[in-house]
């Protein structure tokens, strides 16, 4: 009987929860207009869930570049694409193929466990600009296509 209860009222909460968000949906875009879709209302929560503190989100990245963001399960790797973000002011597409590139886990696996050190502290702390030239650096990355 536990069995059946713990299933069956699995299956409830789910279902109650996938019309709650269609309705609640529907009920905010009657009232305050577009932006308020069921995966929109899913992302916001997902916003909450991972940055609870306000202040820990930045305001130089949009709702969509945070949307990319929480596709990223590992929190380092997320923290690392978030701060490179803001540092280097990529668009939500330069995020994205970041992303898909799998930036992190390529600077992770070069030159050892000093670089390792060294991509987890930019990860934790972003960029620190020790010297004007610093400031000065543009990036570039080439990525090359094997066939």
């Amino acid at each position: 009987m536990e069995h059946w209860q713990n299933n069956c009222g699995g299956e409830v909460k789910a279902q109650y929860g996938k019309q709650l968000l269609k309705r609640l949906s529907k009920e905010l875009t009657d009232e305050l207009g577009k932006g308020f879709s069921r995966s929109n209302l899913q992302n916001m929560r997902l916003l909450y869930l991972n940055y609870p503190i306000c202040q820990s989100v930045s305001g130089k990245l949009t709702f969509t570049h945070y949307c990319e963001l929480l596709g990223v399960s590992d929190k380092n790797a997320r923290d690392f694409y978030e701060k490179e973000a803001v540092n280097s002011n990529w668009s939500v597409r330069e995020l994205k193929r970041q992303i898909d590139t799998s930036l992190f886990e390529r600077l992770l696996l070069s030159e050892g466990n000093t670089n390792k050190e060294k991509v987890l502290a930019l990860a934790r702390e972003g960029i620190s600009y020790s010297k004007p030239g610093d400031l000065l650096k543009d990036p570039y990355v080439f990525e090359l296509l094997c066939m």
